[in-house]
């Protein structure tokens, strides 16, 4: 069947990129269309949907929002009827008057309106973020840069301004954190409570304060830092300034940091920061996915060497041993442990505890379908998990696999049911198949209900662990591996 490609322009529209995102997966969920991209139209982002197959009909700028489809002819129309239902402005009836004004359309017309606030989201394309970011500080308020592609300039220059007026910048590359009890990017449904979070990795957040809330304390605050944070660059600028909040705070008696290894000399700064915590009678336990414990010796600091451990030992209780591998688990023939991760930390914690366990990588083939390659003209896989579960079925499919760890990631901004097709996938019938074993991260709380999500997973034949950390010590042991 002849395969069309069909696109409109918006000018002068925004919307921000977790709800552009959103739209492409409903757009691409669309029978028949094989590629869909709701984006900004940036030359960058024109170039990634012309790599994608899709023609740009008519002159577009990057005020412009662009919307593109590949399919088959029906379904692109049927698509472009989508999303010009989904984008059409609401009309403005008693009924939306009666829940207040429209929403500012930037920060000079909220501004001018008299409204306030304490904290702006900046989620535009990363060449206008930090320039937002900027106007943001200068109104006073506190920022989280969810946009990535922002340079590492503009970020010091940021990180430095903000500290100077007293004021935090989380990002950019920020998608999580818990303000005041507020959920920002993808984030749980917690409890409020004791322990501050202070993190340069934004799943692996979600994995202590939704365990933290499981175990039955809750999260005073949780800071992200942005990816680069703990760069030598960067110099871990929001970290810092977070260790010094978060030890002022009354409400907080324990700070777990979470960060893939900082750089060398960041560490210092890091330690002597946590140190003046620890002096002010709080509790500093650390999760450096990968670092050398010895690194932290006499530091004061709490050694973490997993993110659930992390959360564990936040709450008070010694350091929870993986449940072994259940005697449920069917035999596999293959011989090689497949990871497919929505999480990018989950995906190096996994590596560093297989890696630490004797298996080569090339009895591993763990991916993570969050990093930049897999994202590009896509949307997030925890936003829409479609070419992530291929990947598993694939792997299933497989004679060499002996099993597969899949994580699922709850909470606002990840996809309301993220293993309606998993599910699928995995009840289906294999002679000698290999074993899944799935990591669910969030809470009850969360929209997505994790009780029924591990639920669901168990009925299909899934093992679910509690963790990310006993989810690969079980693929280790499936394989036959010996732990040290």
């Amino acid at each position: 069947m002849t395969r069309v490609s069909r696109s409109l322009v918006l000018a002068n529209r925004y919307l921000d990129s977790v709800a552009l995102l959103r739209l492409s997966a409903d757009l691409a969920a669309v029978n028949g269309v094989d590629a869909a991209t709701a984006v900004m139209a940036t030359p960058a982002n024109l170039e990634r949907a012309r790599e994608n197959g899709i023609t740009i009909d008519g002159p577009a700028s990057p005020n412009d929002l662009f919307v593109g489809v590949v399919g088959t002819e029906v379904a692109c129309d049927k698509a472009l009827v989508l999303a010009s239902s989904r984008l059409s402005a609401p009309k403005r009836d008693e009924s939306y008057a009666a829940t207040g004004p429209e929403p500012a359309r930037s920060l000079d017309q909220f501004v001018r309106r008299g409204d306030a606030a304490e904290l702006a989201l900046i989620s535009v394309p990363g060449p206008y973020a930090a320039a937002e970011a900027g106007k943001a500080l200068d109104l006073g308020m506190h920022v989280m840069i969810f946009s990535d592609n922002v340079t590492v300039h503009d970020e010091i220059e940021l990180k430095t301004s903000a500290s100077a007026r007293g004021l935090l910048l989380m990002g950019p590359d920020c998608g999580t954190a818990i303000i005041n009890g507020v959920p920002l990017g993808f984030a749980n449904v917690v409890r409020r409570g004791p322990i501050g979070v202070v993190g340069a990795s934004g799943t692996g957040m979600q994995e202590v304060t939704s365990r933290i809330h499981r175990l039955g304390l809750g999260v005073s605050q949780a800071i992200g830092c942005g990816g680069r944070d703990l760069s030598a660059n960067v110099g871990a600028r929001t970290m810092l300034q977070g260790i010094a909040m978060l030890a002022d705070d009354p409400a907080t008696s324990v700070i777990v940091l979470v960060s893939k290894p900082p750089a060398a000399e960041v560490l210092v700064q890091v330690i002597a920061a946590a140190k003046a915590a620890i002096s002010k009678r709080k509790r500093v336990v650390a999760s450096f996915v990968g670092l050398n414990e010895g690194a932290l010796d006499g530091s004061g600091i709490v050694v973490a060497p997993t993110l659930a451990a992390a959360a564990d030992l936040a709450v008070g209780r010694v350091e929870a041993t993986a449940r072994s591998l259940p005697d449920s688990a069917p035999n596999a023939t293959g011989t090689t442990i497949r990871g497919a991760f929505v999480g990018g930390t989950f995906c190096y914690e996994a590596w560093s505890l297989l890696s630490g366990r004797g298996i080569e990588a090339d009895r591993c083939s763990l991916v993570d379908f969050g990093d930049d390659e897999f994202t590009i003209g896509r949307p997030h896989p925890m936003i829409d998990p479609t070419f992530r579960d291929r990947w598993v079925a694939e792997s299933l499919d497989d004679p060499s696999t002996a099993v597969v760890i899949v994580d699922v990631v709850l909470g606002h901004g990840s996809h309301l049911d993220p293993v309606a097709e998993l599910t699928r996938i995995i009840a289906k019938p294999r002679a000698n198949g290999p074993v899944v074993i799935a990591h669910v991260c969030g809470t009850e709380l969360d929209p997505q209900g994790r009780d029924s999500v591990v639920a669901r997973l168990g009925n299909v034949g899934a093992l679910v662990a509690d963790s990310n950390a006993e989810a690969v010590v079980w693929a280790a042991d499936v394989v036959g591996a010996v732990r040290p």
